[in-house]
């Protein structure tokens, strides 16, 4: 009964984590790129549950699901623009880490995740003005 409460929670978990890592607050809201999102999350995390839940000595099985998973999204993603692929390639990771368990290091992936994808014009600019301010300065002796 304990494994059918933690499966059931990973999944709740794995479709919310999926459909926010394609939610922007900033730009319009298109349902079909957050449902693919969250499908993708919820397979991975569908995939890797089963497998842990499974017991097998060793974890071949869960490497070969991890495997199938990347697999089955890449080849479902080929129309997309990379981006798009990426996004969708990264929210199905996130799914398999949620499915092995790793619930809190899947919080911090998708947290970096969502600020590199939905907030990457002030990360550049953060990273370029650190580079101006580099070549602005000028070589000090250190010599003596």
């Amino acid at each position: 009964m304990f494994g059918l409460i933690t499966f059931a929670l990973k999944l709740v978990v794995a479709t919310i984590f999926g459909a926010l890592l394609s939610y922007s607050p900033k730009k319009k809201l298109i349902e079909e790129e957050i449902i693919k999102s969250s499908l993708l999350c919820l397979y991975g995390s569908v995939i890797t549950g089963i497998l842990i839940q499974l017991n097998i000595e060793n974890n071949f099985s869960v490497g070969l699901g991890i495997i199938a998973v990347l697999f089955t999204i890449i080849s479902l993603t080929q129309n997309n623009s990379f981006s798009k692929r990426i996004i969708l390639l990264f929210s199905g990771l996130v799914g398999v880490v949620i499915g092995l368990g790793f619930i809190f290091k899947a919080i911090a992936l998708l947290l970096l995740l969502y600020y590199i994808v939905w907030y990457k014009k002030s990360l550049l600019d953060y990273l370029d003005e650190g580079i101006k301010q580099s070549e602005d300065e000028p070589f000090k002796n250190v010599s003596g």
